[in-house]
């Protein structure tokens, strides 16, 4: 059980059943209730939060030559979403003088509109949110192990996945009524894998099968400028309603080996066939005013886009690992992969942008050489990477403003031209005495840019930094374990540090976030059965975003999704 601030309260609970000698049944469930810490200011708004509820039956089964797992499991999410805050950038809605990049947000800076939320506390924000989600899922899963003989297994996991979403959104982070809509969908998903694995004294060999199939069926409507009906031209304020089935397919045939070399060696070597195949059909409606007198409008047709595309190929990997010592081991290795292809169908506000969301497979040529040790006596334990990436037709999501002025913009997830990132990454464990135990991990990216691409309306994106990426990455852990009361007491506390970084491939000094550090702690008591623990998340309220989406070209602001302030709670335990 556990309660914390933002009104949130939880719930775990998990009962493991005995049936016979060969097999056990688990129940668990989960429930939380919470608020967000973005504290919306319009009184007309409800609250927003989320309540959580999460339950799974899990079944096994073993026998002398078989094991079978079963698994089912459903989810009831219901609430209100978060509220988006407004960055606005223009100093002057008169002229439409913008503010500066530091300047942006503050009360000083305004939307197209002449908005701010009259406040510079970072979680405060005034928005019309009346943005209910709502979510419900349930899947299965099965999973049979059948051991043919001493070396030989054969697997077979089986699972299906639905689930039904409504999301509804507030994108212009005001009271007014310029931008929401609502994203419905409903997937479902089946895969079926068969997998051999043998293992011989001179080799491991992994073989199988792969098959998926996916349809999504979306629900989804855009209303645009809906206060000004009437007042501005009827092509600029509308609800675009537009319906989306996507079915997609995949079979991939696969086998891996390992093999060692001699004492020290180890060579693993796989091999993979993707087959895949999409196919979609987009049908879009408009609600309009034809009528100044009747604001409510009129739904008409808009348009209807269908296609359907295909691809296939071979991706593998190689890698070598080689026992230094008998505390160190060093390896290299090297993978070819990809990521499907798709038609991203979440925002569409035009023909052009449905047309476009068309999207190909990205391909990736991943290097990595490494060091791991370990030194038991010292209880220290050490791990260095270095990587090298080389992305071919990296799918990223590209925000660019309408080829028609006033309009909101193109948003795609679109295949650019290629791009490198590389890098260097460290890990530390250290046991420095009995009671206390340290943690350090650094990660170091000083290049991670777009190779050559313009993008459909002329902007040069080359050499530009990639979305989300920081040059540095930081850790920092400490956990102490001593005992009160001749229980057992410890305390644990987590530094996490990101370096900056932009939310969008143009650079957009407006899109970006400054570097940031977030201090997680907890402190847990265990008395016979019983465990007690304090914890905290964020502890120095640090102010950060967790994803800033430019609507400058349509509303003169960005739509500010505020990362989660300071939250702190109790929680009590029971095993039994």
């Amino acid at each position: 059980l556990g309660v914390a601030n933002n009104n949130a309260t939880s719930v775990d609970g998990m009962w493991n059943q005995q049936l016979s000698g060969s097999s056990a049944l688990r129940i668990a469930v989960n429930y939380q209730d919470y608020e967000y810490s973005t504290k919306n200011t319009y009184a007309d708004s409800p609250t927003a939060g989320m309540e959580q509820k999460n339950a799974r039956v899990s079944f096994l089964s073993e026998w002398d030559e078989v094991d079978l797992y079963l698994q089912a499991h459903i989810e009831d999410w219901d609430g209100i979403a978060q509220p988006v805050g407004s960055i606005g950038i223009v100093a002057n809605p008169l002229t439409g003088e913008l503010c500066s990049p530091a300047d942006a947000g503050s009360t000083r800076c305004f939307d197209n509109f002449g908005f701010n939320d009259g406040s510079d506390d970072f979680f405060a924000v005034s928005v019309n949110n009346d943005s209910p989600h709502k979510s419900d899922g349930y899947g299965f899963i099965a999973e049979l192990n059948w051991h043919l003989n001493e070396q030989s297994t054969f697997t077979s996991l089986s699972s299906f996945n639905d689930l039904e979403r409504s999301h509804a959104f507030n994108c212009d982070g005001s009271p007014a009524r310029l931008c929401e809509g609502v994203l419905g969908l409903d997937t479902q998903l089946f895969s079926q894998e068969f997998r051999l694995l043998n293992e011989l004294a001179d080799y491991t060999l992994t073989s199988g099968i792969y098959f998926a199939d996916e349809t999504i069926e979306q629900d989804n409507l855009n209303d645009i400028l809906r206060d000004f009906r009437g007042v501005l031209p009827t092509n600029l304020t509308a609800t675009f309603i537009y319906d989306n089935e996507i079915k997609m397919q995949n079979l991939a045939v696969f086998s891996q080996i390992e093999v060692p070399v001699a004492d020290k060696w180890m060579i693993t070597a796989g091999l993979r066939y993707d087959y895949e195949s999409l196919e979609y059909d987009s049908i879009a409606t408009l609600n309009a005013v034809v009528d100044v007198n009747d604001l409510d409008g009129v739904v008409v047709p808009f348009y209807r886009v269908t296609d359907e595309q295909s691809d296939n190929g071979f991706t593998g990997q190689f890698a070598v690992n080689y026992r230094y010592s008998d505390i160190s081991n060093l390896y290299y290795r090297f993978a070819n992969g990809s990521k499907s292809g798709g038609y991203n169908g979440g925002f569409l506000s035009s023909e052009e942008q449905a047309i476009l969301a068309n999207y190909g497979k990205e391909r990736l040529n991943a290097h990595e050489i490494g060091l791991k040790s370990f030194w038991p006596g010292k209880q220290l334990r050490m791990n260095w990477a270095a990587f090298y990436y080389d992305y071919n037709d990296q799918q990223v999501f590209m925000n660019q403003a309408s080829e028609t002025p006033q309009m909101p913009p193109v948003q795609l997830l679109e295949n650019v031209a290629d791009s490198t990132i590389y890098g260097l990454e460290t890990e530390i464990n250290y046991q420095a005495t009995k009671q206390l135990a340290m943690l350090l991990s650094v990660g170091y990216i000083p290049h991670a840019e777009f190779e050559e691409y313009v993008d459909p309306l002329g902007n040069s994106i080359t050499d530009n930094q990639l979305p989300f990426t920081s040059k540095w990455n930081v850790s920092a852990g400490l956990k102490y374990d001593t005992s009160l009361a001749s229980y057992p007491l410890s305390a644990n506390i987590i530094y996490d540090y990101q370096s900056e970084f932009y939310f969008d491939q143009n650079m957009n000094p407006y899109a970006r976030q400054d570097g940031f550090s977030i201090v997680n702690a907890n402190l847990k008591y265990d008395v016979e059965n019983w465990s007690f623990t304090l914890w905290g998340k964020n502890l120095f309220d640090t102010e950060y975003s967790q994803l800033k989406f430019d609507l400058s070209s349509f509303l003169g602001m960005l739509e500010d999704f505020k990362g989660e302030g300071r939250r702190y709670g109790f929680d009590v335990s029971l095993q039994f």
